[in-house]
């Protein structure tokens, strides 16, 4: 049987999943479900059987999910969302029948959102979106990369998921996002590198911080994201012609026009 994976189609509401305010499963069978404080989600599976990706935005999130039954075909996705209806349409597709009952007290019960149960219409499953068997392999091979062991590997697969048309920015988004704290520099600095192509206009708070780093290729795609010298990033390109790293003085150099 042709096996179905679950894209990332649809641009979600991008949200932080950082720090303490935010519970995470992280589950060795390849499916991760962060869940924020009032109920945002983030959902990445890499070739998870559809049935067992409900039952944990179930668990995680503690919002009844009523369905007759759902395929057991492996979903290869990243999803978020501001609440899990939002997420359940990237996973099953923004046509999803969805039954949604409000909780009486959603204070109790903060992390669900202020949903008490959701009901999926068997007509759901049924219009389901696929991707091409070659796209999800692509998927999954990136996923995998990205979070590898190996630092090479997960800044690899971070280039690999930029190059796949079918992942939204939304969702791109949120793997360099992640990425930002990886413990190893130059997987940051390709985080940066990918921020600063989604959004080059909004990225000069995340630019100007990357460029204290203790890592030099952090520092060096920082610099090289930034404007041409203006009156906001001339502080930063003088900074950088005392910089220890030789290639992030040529370039601070370069863009100042200094031989």
């Amino acid at each position: 049987m042709r096996l179905r994976h679950l894209a990332l189609l649809i641009g979600l509401l991008p949200i932080a999943v950082s720090g303490n305010s935010v519970s995470a499963s992280l589950r060795p069978d390849g499916l991760r479900v962060a869940v924020g404080p009032t109920g945002q989600v983030v959902l990445h599976a890499s070739r998870i059987p559809l049935n067992q990706v409900l039952q944990a935005l179930s668990e995680d999130t503690g919002v009844a999910l009523n369905y007759a039954e759902a395929p057991a075909s492996p979903v290869s996705v990243i999803c978020q969302g501001n609440a899990l209806p939002r997420v359940l349409q990237c996973l099953l597709g923004t046509q999803a029948s969805l039954v949604i009952e409000r909780d009486g007290n959603p204070k109790a019960r903060p992390k669900a959102g202020g949903f008490a149960r959701i009901r999926l219409l068997a007509s759901t499953f049924a219009e389901a979106p696929q991707l091409d068997p070659e796209v999800a392999r692509e998927i999954d091979m990136a996923l995998a990369l990205s979070h590898s062991l190996s630092p090479e590997d997960r800044a690899h697969g971070l280039q690999k998921l930029a190059r796949i048309e079918a992942v939204s920015p939304e969702a791109l988004r949120e793997a360099y996002q992640a990425a930002l704290g990886d413990e190893e520099g130059d997987v940051r600095a390709e985080a940066i590198t990918g921020m600063v192509l989604l959004d080059a206009e909004n990225s000069f708070p995340l630019l100007s911080q990357a460029m204290s780093d203790e890592h030099p290729s952090v520092r060096l795609a920082a610099l090289d994201g930034m404007d041409e010298a203006d009156e906001k990033t001339l502080p930063y390109y003088q900074q950088a012609l005392t910089d220890p790293d030789e290639s992030i003085r040529a370039l601070a150099g370069l863009r100042l026009g200094i031989e």
